[in-house]
C-alpha cells in the first residue's frame, strides 16, 4: 500500500527521548533540587557537607531519567512468556487451582505499567504525542497501530514483543473513549462523547494519510453485570455496532482490523497481597466472570466478526474458561496494576498469543 513515510532521521534517538514528557519532568526535577542544593555552601560547613553527602543521590537521579524506559522495558522481559495459547490456558488453570504470590522482584500496583505508559505519556495520544508515542522498531515504514481508550497503550509490550522489529508501532489510544460511538457509549461518558468522537475522526483522517498496514482495536467498556444494572441488555451489539461505524472506514482504505478484547475487571492487585501475607483467605486473587461479562464478550466478538473485523477470542488469555475464573497472578506475574489494566509483565507473557494472533494478517 501506498503511504507518507515517516521521517526517522529528523532527530537522534537519544534526543527523541529527552524530549518526551516524561524525561523531561524528570530532568526538570533533578536540575532543580541540584541547583537548590548547589547553594547549600554558602551557608556554611553543615551545608557544604550536606552537598556532599547527598550527591551521590542525585547522580543516580541523573541516571534514572535516561534509564526509566530500559529499566521498565527489561523488568517486563525477564518474566515468563507463554508460548502458545494452550501453555497460557495451562498456566492460567495451575493459578486457579493454586493461588500463588507474586515472584520475587515482581512490580505489583501502578508501577508495573508499561514504559509506554509511565515514561513516554502514550495513555492519550492526540495530535501532539503522536510523534512520541511513534515507536520505531524496523528500519521500514510498515506501522501497526493499536487504538481504542486506556486499554491501548496496555497492549504495547505484547504487540511490539509479538512484531520483532518488523514494523513500526503507533499508539493512538484515549483515555475514557473506547473507539466506538452510540447509545451505551454516550451513557457512560456523557458529554465527553464529543471528545471521544473528534478523536476518532483524527485516527480515521490520519489513517487516509499514513495507510497503516493493520488496525489494532482494544478497549475495556464492561459495563454490564453488577453496578451497571441500568444498562440496556444489547450493550455487547450496540459497541460493536459503534466500533463497525469505524471499522468499515479503514477497511475501505485497504486497511485491516484486528479485535482484541481487554481483560474483564479484575481483583484489587492489594488485596491478594495483603492476603498472602497474613496468611487469610485468597479469594481476593481471583474474579469470577458473571454472566453478563461473558455475554457481552462473546455478543462483541461476534458483531465485529461479522461485520468483516479479524477477532481473536482473548477471553481465555486472562480466564480459565472451564471455571470462569480470572486469577490475580499467573506464573509469579500480576495481571492487573489496577482493578481494570494490565501491567506491562502480563502483557509481554503474552506476546506469542499476540504473535500468532498478529502474523496472518500482515503482508509479506
Amino acid at each position: 500500500m501506498g503511504k507518507q513515510p515517516a521521517d526517522k532521521t529528523a532527530r537522534p534517538a537519544t534526543i527523541r527521548a529527552w524530549l518526551r514528557p516524561g524525561f523531561r519532568r524528570r530532568g526538570l526535577f533533578v536540575a532543580l533540587l541540584c541547583a537548590v542544593l548547589s547553594l547549600l555552601p554558602l551557608v556554611g560547613t553543615l551545608g557544604y557537607f550536606g552537598a556532599l553527602a547527598l550527591a551521590p543521590v542525585f547522580s543516580l537521579l541523573g541516571v534514572a531519567v535516561g534509564r526509566d524506559a530500559a529499566a521498565v522495558a527489561e523488568a517486563a522481559a525477564t518474566n515468563p512468556v507463554a508460548a502458545d495459547d494452550d501453555e497460557l490456558a495451562r498456566w492460567i488453570a495451575e493459578a486457579v487451582a493454586t493461588p500463588s504470590a507474586p515472584s520475587p522482584g515482581a512490580v505489583v500496583g501502578e508501577d508495573g505499567r508499561s514504559a509506554e505508559w509511565l515514561v513516554d505519556d502514550c495513555l492519550t495520544v492526540g495530535p501532539d504525542q503522536q510523534a512520541q508515542c511513534r515507536f520505531d522498531d524496523s528500519e521500514s515504514d510498515r506501522e501497526v497501530w493499536i487504538v481504542g481508550d486506556s486499554q491501548a497503550v496496555t497492549w504495547s509490550p505484547a504487540v511490539r514483543g509479538a512484531l520483532g522489529g518488523s514494523a513500526d508501532v503507533q499508539l493512538l489510544g484515549r483515555e475514557m473513549c473506547p473507539f466506538s460511538s452510540g447509545p451505551a457509549v454516550e451513557q457512560q461518558i456523557g458529554g465527553f462523547t464529543r471528545v471521544c468522537d473528534a478523536h476518532a475522526r483524527t485516527v480515521l483522517e490520519l489513517a487516509a494519510e499514513r495507510l497503516p498496514e493493520l488496525v489494532i482495536i482494544s478497549y475495556g467498556a464492561w459495563w454490564v453485570g453488577e453496578g451497571y444494572e441500568d444498562r440496556a441488555a444489547d450493550t455487547g451489539e450496540q459497541l460493536a455496532a459503534g466500533t463497525l461505524a469505524y471499522a468499515e472506514q479503514l477497511q475501505a482504505l485497504g486497511v485491516r482490523t484486528l479485535w482484541l478484547d481487554s481483560p474483564p475487571p479484575g481483583p484489587e492487585p492489594a488485596a491478594c497481597i495483603e492476603a498472602h501475607a497474613a496468611g487469610t483467605s485468597l479469594d481476593a486473587c481471583a474474579i469470577t466472570l458473571q454472566d453478563a461479562q461473558i455475554a457481552r464478550h462473546e455478543t462483541l466478538d461476534a458483531g465485529l466478526e461479522a461485520g468483516g473485523v479479524d477477532v481473536v477470542d482473548t477471553l481465555g488469555w486472562f480466564c480459565d474458561l472451564d471455571t470462569g475464573t480470572c486469577p490475580s497472578i499467573v506464573q509469579g506475574v500480576p495481571t492487573w496494576v489496577d482493578r481494570t489494566h494490565m501491567g506491562a509483565a502480563a502483557s509481554t507473557m503474552r506476546q506469542q498469543v499476540v504473535a500468532d494472533a498478529i502474523a496472518p494478517l500482515l503482508q509479506d
